[in-house]
């Protein structure tokens, strides 16, 4: 499993359009500027990514993690093909501006829109490259983890090495803000 660019790109910027007030006040109007922009920049368009993956090895499949964050995303896509995973949060790219709103908020980045960012299914004998191709192209990239048959469930690594099972489709947490 493969993560394009990081999250939450959109939350980042609804929180920053909603909350512009706040925000301002208490990180400042320099790194208000910057997350009103993450619309635009990283951007959340998947378009450039999804075409380098697909030109550098073999996808089996691709997905766009709106509502329900990337934790979401992922269970949807297990759901679906009847399978399971294994993710590591510590190879989770997640923003630093977008750390410090979930962090103000007390949000899981995981758990909140992350349209923008695109999760790749890939052969394992296609990742490395995958990932190098989609780095020198400016997209940041890297293994998260692994698909798993389904009877190994939906796991969650977290910092400390503690599992966390997913057992269900995950309730987005932009509604704890708006």
């Amino acid at each position: 499993i493969i993560l394009a660019k990081g999250i939450p790109i959109e939350a980042t910027a609804i929180i920053a359009d909603k909350k512009k007030n706040e925000i301002e006040k208490m990180f400042g109007g320099k790194f208000l500027n910057r997350i009103m922009n993450f619309i635009y920049e990283p951007g959340i368009s998947v378009l450039n990514a999804a075409k380098i993956a697909v030109n550098a090895g073999k996808v089996n499949g691709m997905h766009d993690p709106t509502e329900g964050g990337l934790l979401g995303g992922l269970w949807e896509l297990a759901f679906l093909s009847k399978t399971g995973f294994k993710i590591f949060k510590d190879r989770v790219y997640i923003y630093e501006e977008s750390k410090k709103l979930c962090s103000y908020y007390n949000l899981d980045p995981l758990k909140i829109i992350a349209s923008g960012s695109l999760i790749i299914i890939a052969d394992k004998e296609s990742s490395e490259n995958i990932v190098n191709n989609l780095n020198k192209n400016n997209i940041n990239a890297a293994v998260i983890g692994d698909v798993l048959p389904e009877t190994e469930g939906m796991t969650l690594i977290d910092e400390k090495n503690n599992r966390i099972t997913i057992n269900s489709s995950i309730t987005d947490e932009i509604g704890k803000v708006l």
